[in-house]
């Protein structure tokens, strides 16, 4: 039996659910979470506050949902560039580059690399990374292992060290004076920690 079709009210929601993470995303990006406020927030999306409170009933959970927003845009931009070569190693080393090159969107930077751990707290920040990158992760290196490709560790434990791994080396070329440089460097570097895994 096929979906019924949304009502003009749903329409409507979804309409102002999706202004809001759109406007909280640019501010937020622009000045970070401090220096945003509900009711700016509220009079640029062309909303009243009390449907900004509706959908997400504070500032902070507006944050986490622009948060989760963007950890899903990640993801599926790592998973699309991995698709696009038949090799899983070379999947997984395209994924792991898309992550740092996003890394130099100023809003990326500032949602995600500088406020989300400290405006969410480290258990809640955990729980959306993995959420988001987790289970992605240990999918890759758990076929590589099982293909004798990575011979260390396990897929849990090589997936949580490059979760933490890529976050610091994003952070890095986050606050880099040369973020495009830094990129660069980041990447040589995970690609050489990536080859420790292998088998001799």
């Amino acid at each position: 039996m096929p979906e019924p079709l949304p009502t003009r009210r749903e329409e409507n929601a979804r309409a102002t659910r999706s202004m809001l993470l759109a406007t909280a995303r640019e501010l937020f990006g622009q000045r970070g979470f401090t220096d945003v406020g509900i009711e700016e927030t509220a009079a640029r999306a062309g909303v009243t506050t009390g449907a900004l409170y509706h959908h997400f009933g504070s500032k902070r959970g507006l944050f986490r949902a622009v948060v989760e927003g963007i950890e899903a845009e990640l993801m599926e931009r790592a998973v699309a560039v991995g698709a696009q070569h038949s090799d899983p190693w070379r999947a997984l080393e395209a994924g792991i580059s898309a992550t740092l090159e996003a890394s130099l969107a100023r809003d990326v930077q500032q949602i995600i690399l500088r406020d989300a751990p400290t405006v969410l707290g480290a258990t809640e920040w955990r729980a959306i990374t993995d959420q988001y990158e987790l289970g992605m992760l240990r999918a890759a290196v758990g076929g590589l292992m099982g293909s004798g490709v990575i011979a260390l560790g396990s897929p849990e434990m090589v997936a949580r060290a490059l979760i933490a791994l890529i976050g610091e080396l994003a952070a890095s070329v986050a606050d880099a004076a040369d973020g495009p440089s830094a990129r660069r460097e980041a990447e040589r570097l995970i690609r050489s920690m990536l080859a420790a895994l292998r088998p001799e």
